[in-house]
């Protein structure tokens, strides 16, 4: 059961139309040639949009070494919820309905039940991580407070590199010549936290260019946690349910 619900706390701690005249997602471009305001828009105007999201998808999670193959469902409402079950041999085993103001964990193996303010993270995370920097991370999304004008922003001809503070948090994305994020990478030297994660397998998926692998790396002091993620379906903008009920026979505990 731990490692099923650390699956689902390692994503907690750690989209579009473009305008004429900037580059459209799925065709590269001389970025080397383009202003530092040119280039943050084309990269705001290539984040991946929707409404809804269901994401079938299998985990593998190391876990100080020690290894697990687990199943995984995402659905997320765009800025409202995310809702994730995870799975080991076919039987869930726990679930977790994560919003701006709070997060609630099933845990089906042991009956037991856990909610907490969204503030709880900032015991393992910085407090400039929100909902919105999660929902960002798990589909390929540049981090928004990231495309800012105080970013250094550099390029060469296989990309592009924004890095800068926020407040005692250092980050450094790098993306590609079709404006998509392939790394990103947070950093708070002071609390010895580290987040990084890599986005490969870009692919249509509608409207959108979608990454079909993130690997997600994580580590507070001399604790390592990494989930290999593997996006197997994407269904854009159809209606999703996010059943979250407690049975009674279920124990709430801290």
């Amino acid at each position: 059961m731990r490692p099923l619900l650390l699956c689902c706390m390692a994503l907690l701690v750690f989209a579009c139309k473009p305008k004429k005249d900037l580059i459209k997602t799925g065709g590269a471009t001389d970025i080397t040639s383009l202003s530092k305001k040119r280039l943050l828009d084309s990269i705001s105007e290539n984040q991946s949009d929707f409404k809804t999201l269901n994401i079938k998808a299998k985990a593998n999670l190391d876990i100080s070494s020690k290894s697990y193959d687990v199943g995984m469902n995402l659905r997320i409402r765009k800025n409202e919820a995310i809702w994730v079950s995870v799975s080991m041999f076919g039987i869930e085993g726990a679930r977790a309905l994560i919003t701006p103001d709070s997060i609630k964990v099933l845990n089906r193996l042991q009956s037991t039940y856990t909610v907490k303010p969204f503030s709880f993270i900032y015991n393992y995370a910085n407090k400039q991580v929100n909902f919105q920097t999660l929902q960002s991370i798990l589909v390929g999304n540049c981090v928004q407070e990231f495309i800012s004008p105080s970013s250094t922003i550099n390029t060469n001809g296989s990309g592009i590199n924004l890095a800068g503070m926020l407040q005692d948090l250092a980050y450094s994305t790098d993306l590609n010549t079709r404006f998509k994020v392939t790394q990103t990478k947070i950093t708070d030297d002071a609390a010895s936290q580290e987040l990084k994660v890599d986005y490969n397998d870009y692919s249509p998926e509608g409207a959108l260019f979608f990454p079909h692998t993130v690997q997600i790396h994580s580590g507070v002091e001399s604790h390592t946690v990494a989930i290999d993620l593997s996006y197997n379906r994407v269904i854009i903008n159809e209606p999703v349910d996010l059943p979250f009920s407690v049975p009674q026979r279920f124990t709430t505990v801290n």
